[in-house]
């Protein structure tokens, strides 16, 4: 059966699940569950490791080393001429290079020099004339104008475009951001009658060209990459998921310097006479005056070897590696550039390295089943028994995620899986935290007054054995009066009765609480004290026994000096014990209730008590309680008693103290009462002999 707190707590773990399927449905909180995707992101690739690159993906970076030769002879950055972009292109197509992506916007407005455009269009014809396709860049502009997102495609120069180069997109939405998407493709209303025309990344149209060389179907291909979309303005935007290699650096023969397709400007005239390339004219030799253009010249067979031996059937991406554009990104494996990127991004889609990803139906089902877990671990006690199984499923959690993606390459959103089981663990672990503190409390405002601190401790360990609610417990029942009183309290002021009572009961109670009793109530003049409740004890009979004989040895050796110092009269007391089943818990209305005892045991162990004052003797126990009791006591049989509300007599006996017998006795007091000789007394369960 559950219990309502935690019928409770689970109400709570159903509000934080909400609240993490709420935030997965939600695009606009995604921005803010990143953080925790890519701290996991990282542990899944440093798991899985570096991967190397396809040997024909190369990367040609326009590095500052590349600025510092070109400026050396003049030639200004940014952007490079176009016509050594030009020459660039012919030599990698000299080389055999089957693709060549450049990450560079060759715009109209950046065109100073017809001429140039002339020449990068002659080097895409040429190209293309060799069977080295050439992508080249273009972009989504976006502006807004009174309120109105306007978007625009910004193409190269219309020079260039008459080589009918393809274009790709280089748009990168969050610069600087941890680039885990790459675009597909953009759907703009910029055809001819407002007609949706598509755009695709310069890294998928690089992939579209490959597949048409291959004979590959491109459309089937790439729709098992496709994994989500969004709308930006009016552009509809398709992504896929980079699987990261490494960066090309780390593995020789993928990154090369843009300045080694021009060997003469970094070699020198030695080396350029031994590698078989003639030497530069002297400026006067120049039939047009000496100018930057004037530096290329033709390669030497050796220079054109060497570049086929890197670039022959390669997929080649030239771009900037240069901070001072300010196009890198956080990634994986640190920073990377953004033709870097592009490149990693093809060699994914080449190789067919896709990232699956978890459905989101299916993602939502595993957040629920995380938050019945994380519910029900939440339930263990102690807490920090429940917080270190939290913490082992939250590990097991990260690791699995990881395992999935090295070994199936399928990626499983950590944030909302993570959240799934975090929110809902945290949520119930304070609710329930609060809420057992709150009853903590309760527990030490009932029982701190009546028992020992090891036994209050225990209840808050164990609450059911408190039974609040009501419970039925075997429990060995004592009463405990002073005798005769009316008689002593007469001669004494109210402040001197107090302090008279305060003495003797505070002697009592700690010795009740040293043998693992529980105070009641006290009764003006005595108190009722249980064994055995709330918390299960070995021998509640036995210490029942023990705590009556040291309440009397405490009187005479502890109370009565007190009192004589205090001119205080000394007294005898009587204790009454008997053992059986009663029913314990908060007893009372909604305003006043308390914590107590009721039951046929207990009115016989106070019909006990009230029969020391008849049998003379301190510390008079039932049958009941000689059978049950372990220990080496002993027992004198002093008679049997009609016990108001039984049928039958009560077998009572006294408890003998060898070593002082005499502190027992008490004044006899005639019996009014019938005496039933102990020959002649009939156990309960042979009523056919009474008769």
């Amino acid at each position: 059966m559950v219990s309502g707190l935690t019928w409770k707590s689970l109400l709570v773990a159903g509000i934080a699940l909400c609240l993490v399927l709420a935030a997965h449905w939600y695009e606009g909180s995604r921005r803010w569950l990143n953080t925790l995707d890519l701290v996991a992101t990282q542990a899944r690739y440093k798991l899985r490791g570096e991967v190397a690159p396809a040997d024909y993906v190369k990367v040609v970076g326009i590095t500052e080393n590349t600025i510092a030769a070109f400026a050396e002879h003049d030639i200004y950055y940014p952007p490079l001429p176009r016509d050594w972009h030009a020459a660039a292109l012919t030599r990698l197509a000299d080389a055999g290079a089957r693709v060549v992506v450049i990450d560079i916007l060759f715009t109209e407005k950046d065109s100073w020099d017809a001429v140039e455009d002339v020449a990068l269009r002659e080097a895409v014809e040429y190209c293309r004339q060799r069977g080295c396709e050439v992508i080249l860049a273009a972009a989504i502009e976006q502006v807004d104008v009174s309120g109105a997102r306007i978007e625009s495609l910004i193409k190269p120069a219309d020079v260039i475009l008459e080589a009918d180069p393809h274009l790709g997109l280089s748009n990168t939405w969050d610069k600087l951001s941890f680039k885990l998407l790459e675009q597909v493709r953009a759907t703009l209303p910029l055809g001819e009658g407002g007609a949706d025309v598509t755009y695709y990344s310069q890294a998928v149209e690089a992939f579209r060209q490959l597949c048409r060389q291959d004979g590959r179907d491109f459309d089937t291909e790439l729709a098992r990459a496709e994994l989500s979309q969004r709308a930006k303005g009016d552009t509809t935007q398709r992504f896929f998921v980079i699987n990261y290699c490494a960066k090309p650096a780390t593995y020789a023969g993928h990154e090369y310097d843009y300045i080694r397709l021009f060997p003469e400007l970094w070699m020198t005239e030695d080396e350029s006479d031994e590698s078989g390339a003639a030497a530069a004219p002297a400026d006067d030799t120049w039939d047009d005056p000496p100018g930057p253009a004037s530096l290329r010249r033709e390669l030497t067979t050796t220079e054109q070897a060497a570049l086929a031996q890197i670039f022959q059937g390669g997929v080649v991406f030239i771009g900037s590696c240069s901070r001072l554009d300010n196009d890198y990104f956080n990634t994986p494996f640190g920073q990377m550039f953004g033709v870097e990127t592009n490149a990693q991004a093809f060699d994914t889609l080449a190789r067919g390295r896709l990232v699956k990803r978890v459905p989101t139906g299916m993602v939502r089902i595993l957040v629920i089943i995380l938050a019945l877990i994380a519910w029900g671990t939440s339930l263990a006690r102690p807490i920090w028994r429940g917080a270190l199984s939290g913490i082992i499923i939250l590990a097991i959690l990260g690791l699995a995620n990881s395992l999935l993606f090295t070994l199936r390459s399928v990626e499983l959103t950590q944030s909302t899986t993570a959240l799934g089981f975090i929110l809902p663990f945290v949520a119930c672990t304070v609710f329930g935290g609060v809420a057992e503190e709150k009853e903590r409390r309760r527990i030490r405002f009932i029982f701190g007054r009546y028992v020992s601190d090891a036994i209050v401790e225990q209840i808050i360990a164990n609450p059911e054995f408190a039974g609040l609610g009501g419970v039925e417990r075997t429990v060995a029942v004592l009463f405990n009066d002073i005798r005769s009183y009316s008689t002593i309290t007469e001669r004494l002021t109210p402040h001197q009765i107090v302090e008279f009572l305060n003495i003797y009961l505070s002697e009592v109670t700690e010795v009740i609480q040293n043998n693992n009793g529980f105070v009641d109530k006290y009764l003006g003049d005595g108190l009722m004290a249980f064994f055995g409740a709330p918390v299960p004890t070995q021998d509640p009979c036995g210490d029942a026994i023990r705590a009556g004989l040291q309440m009397i040895r405490g009187l005479h050796d502890n109370v009565h000096p007190q009192m004589r110092e205090l001119g205080l009269p000394e007294f005898k007391v009587g204790v009454g014990l008997h053992v059986g089943p009663a029913v314990m818990g908060n007893i009372g209305s909604e305003r006043r209730h308390d914590y107590t005892l009721i039951g046929d045991a207990v009115n016989v162990a106070s019909r006990v008590e009230s029969e020391t004052k008849n049998f003379g003797w301190a510390v008079v126990v039932t049958r009941e309680v000689k059978e049950a009791a372990r220990g080496d006591f002993d027992f004198e049989l002093v008679g049997s008693r009609q016990v108001k509300g039984r049928e039958q007599p009560v077998e009572m006996y006294r408890v003998v103290d060898p070593e002082r017998p005499e502190i027992y006795q008490l004044p006899a007091k005639p019996v009014t009462a019938v005496a039933v000789p102990a020959e002649q007394w009939v156990p309960p369960d042979k009523p056919e002999q009474a008769r």
